[in-house]
């Protein structure tokens, strides 16, 4: 509930293991973004749990950015996922990060979480 969104709708589950927030066909713009937080050097993996329908053009992107110049660390645009997709990311000096799952506008996207792992 405490995700930072320009669309989607956040859902909350009965049995308060979370939620997630929705962003429909034709809702384009930031179902996630955030939240900030510092990292020192190393390489890290972050995995978003997400689901979006298939889409030829493109169904969602995700990316990692660092403040504060929003320097991309890695990103990918992807036609069609259901679960966990996990990129890495090099940090060469400490950073302030911020992940973001971006709805393209051509197919639903569920946001479920995301988590950063350092691995050395």
């Amino acid at each position: 509930p405490q995700s930072l969104t320009q669309v989607g709708k956040y859902i909350g589950s009965a049995d308060n293991d979370g939620g997630v927030i929705v962003a429909d066909k034709g809702a384009s713009g930031a179902v996630h973004y955030g939240p900030y937080i510092n990292v020192g050097p190393g390489r890290y993996v972050v995995t978003f749990d997400i689901e979006a329908d298939s889409s030829e053009e493109g169904a969602v992107r995700l990316d990692v950015a660092a403040a504060p110049d929003q320097r991309i660390m890695n990103k990918i645009t992807l036609n069609h996922i259901d679960g966990p997709f996990a990129m890495n990311i090099d940090v060469d000096k400490l950073r302030t990060l911020e992940f973001r799952v971006w709805a393209l506008g051509k197919s639903k996207v569920v946001f479920k979480s995301v988590s950063i792992k350092r691995k050395y």
